[in-house]
Formats: structure tokens, sequence, C-alpha cells
């Protein structure tokens, strides 16, 4: 079911998260400076999706991580393709996965992460007081890509840097700017939005919900 989810509301998008300080955004919106955002965008590609499980490859079987997704795609997963850590991680994160598929709509904060237990490493995180999705920069390829999937509250991990997520804007990898407003705060709703132009300048304003 989750790889399903992950099918048709994450693989193969690009997702813009808009967060701020709401109380730097509030003080704004009195007046007619550009609201104070910051943009970050996340690949969802298949390969990612071994991640958010947890789990690790049978060393013993040649499975690829996007062998895996396609066996879950088709349920033909078996228990020897995978190992499960001893940790109890699998599980808590097996436990949200499904519910966390939904980020796109249901992330609720942004933050740099700071949680230093169980040998955890990720740059910023995403969520809400549920769960939260872990992400790293790829070097290689110039893209933020999902690295890990925790059943916390988001605040847990991020501490003072949690701030709010404003909007959450979607595309496609073969598109050149985000066409779908997938969430979108009341505050930017409406025709005189301020928001910063290099921020505009990446979305299409025939976007939904614009």
């Amino acid at each position: 079911m989750a790889a399903q989810a992950y099918h048709s509301n994450l693989e193969g998008r690009r997702l813009l998260f808009v967060y701020g300080n709401p109380g730097e955004v509030r003080k704004a919106m009195t007046g007619s400076d550009y609201l104070p955002l910051i943009a970050f965008s996340l690949d969802f590609r298949k390969e990612n999706f071994l991640h958010l499980t947890g789990l690790r490859l049978n060393p013993n079987r040649s499975l690829s991580p996007i062998y895996f997704y396609k066996k879950c795609l088709h349920n033909r997963l078996q228990e020897d393709d995978f190992v499960i850590g001893l940790d109890g991680s699998a599980e808590q994160k097996l436990d949200i996965l499904q519910s966390m598929m939904n980020i796109r709509s249901s992330a609720a904060m942004f933050g740099e992460f700071a949680y230093n237990r169980q040998r955890l490493y990720a740059q910023k995180v995403t969520g809400n007081i549920y769960g939260c999705i872990g992400f790293v920069h790829d070097d290689a390829r110039n893209i933020n890509v999902p690295n890990t999937l925790l059943k916390k509250d988001i605040r847990d991990v991020t501490g003072s840097s949690t701030q709010k997520v404003y909007a959450i804007y979607s595309r496609n990898f073969a598109e050149e700017k985000y066409t779908t407003a997938v969430k979108l705060d009341k505050c930017l709703q409406g025709t005189e939005i301020k928001l910063p132009k290099m921020i505009s300048d990446m979305i299409d304003l025939c976007c939904e919900g614009r």
C-alpha cells in the first residue's frame, strides 16, 4: 500500500517547500515588504523509497533499490529480499510509512536536523507532530533527496530551527516551473501575494490555488 501511495503522490515529483518564521511573516504582511520566506526543493525518485522504509537489502540477493521498489509495487517482495535491523527503527518507520506518503500536503513544519541519536544523519527535515522525513543533498546530481523517516514530532529533531510551512508546490521532472500548489496557506491566497522574486520566478502563475 505504501509503495502505491509513493507512486501516486511522490514518485517523479519535485516539491518546493516554502517556509518561514510566523512572527516575521505576520509583521511583513502589515507593510509592503516581500514576505520573508525561504524555498527548498526535494526530489522523490524510485530509488529513494527504500530509505524511507528503514529496511536494508539482503546482501545475498541481487536487488537494487529500484528493483526493491518495483517488487513492492507489484506485491512480489519476499522475506529474504531484505533485512530488518535489531534497533527497532525499521518497525517505527513502517508504522508511519503509509501516512507519510501524503507529506506533500501534510507537512506543517520545516527545519534543520538536530537529532544525534541512533547514528542518524540528515540535513533538513519536514513533517508534523506525528512524523517527519529527513533529506540530504546529492552532490553528484545537485538535488535534494529523502534519506530517512522518523516517527517523531518534528520539533523534537529540529529544536529552535523549526519554522512553519506556508506552501508546497509540485512539478514533474520534465517541467521547468512548479505548476501545482498542493498546499497554500490562506495568507498566500489572493491576487497580491508578496512572494520573494526568487520564489515567484519558479512558479507558474496559473498554478492551482493561485
